[in-house]
């Protein structure tokens, strides 16, 4: 009930807009793709912060909404695999530290939103630090056995899709994913075609090989008894 009473307290604060000073980033930002395999699941990538004004920027809560999109002539599918529609772990390098509230995921497969506020009880917020900054989330991808090609992992811009407040309950947009109604490049992920299995030769082949071999079988008997009667 308190967290419920907190959550909606601070969404209710989280209206209006404000001069941002907070970037957001993937471990994989657009030209250094996370790169994985067709029919796998990949490597983590990690949704970061970072201030431009350190150590001002404090954070009492955020709000992402990612979409993944594919680039032109890419194929088959990319989904997000984790986290799941549920309350997420938190990443290394957590911006709230132990002091969240609980990351809330929902994961609509092509979508996936979070959110988390800091706890009241524990201060104010966080304190976001410069580049490299503090990580919001750790997430991973599955592709589809013929997926291939590059993927863009995109922020949605607007209210209550990509956002992030202050200690004085201060709705801000962050300086690279402003207010609007588009969306915002974060991270790539490169998918590679998957190796198949072996393939079966037809029979015919079979039966060619087994010729070839009888065949060589034979010449080798003869090329020694030969030799043995000289």
């Amino acid at each position: 009930m308190y967290k419920l009473i907190v959550v909606s307290a601070l969404l209710g604060l989280m209206a209006g807009s404000a001069r941002a000073d907070i970037i957001l980033s993937t471990s994989n930002p657009p030209g250094t793709p996370l790169a994985m395999t067709a029919g796998t699941t990949s490597g983590p990538m990690l949704v970061s912060v970072a201030s431009d004004n350190p150590p001002n920027d404090v954070m009492a809560a955020w709000t992402i909404k990612l979409e993944i999109i594919a680039n032109g002539g890419a194929t088959g599918a990319l989904t997000f695999q984790d986290p799941v529609t549920g309350t997420s772990a938190n990443p290394a390098n957590y911006v709230f530290a132990g002091n969240g509230l609980g990351i809330a995921a929902t994961n609509g497969g092509s979508t996936l939103t979070a959110n988390d506020f800091f706890d009241p009880g524990a201060g104010s917020g966080a304190s976001v630090p410069g580049t490299p900054g503090l990580n919001l989330l750790r997430m991973d991808f599955l592709a589809s056995s013929n997926a291939t090609g590059l993927f863009g992992i995109y922020a949605v811009e607007g209210t209550a899709n990509t956002q992030w407040t202050d200690s004085n309950f201060t709705t801000h947009f962050y300086s690279n994913v402003p207010d609007g109604t588009s969306t915002v490049r974060i991270g790539d992920v490169l998918v590679n075609a998957g190796v198949g299995p072996p393939a079966t030769p037809e029979p015919s082949t079979l039966v060619l090989l087994g010729l070839g071999a009888t065949a060589f079988v034979g010449w080798r008997w003869r090329e020694n008894r030969c030799r043995s009667k000289q």
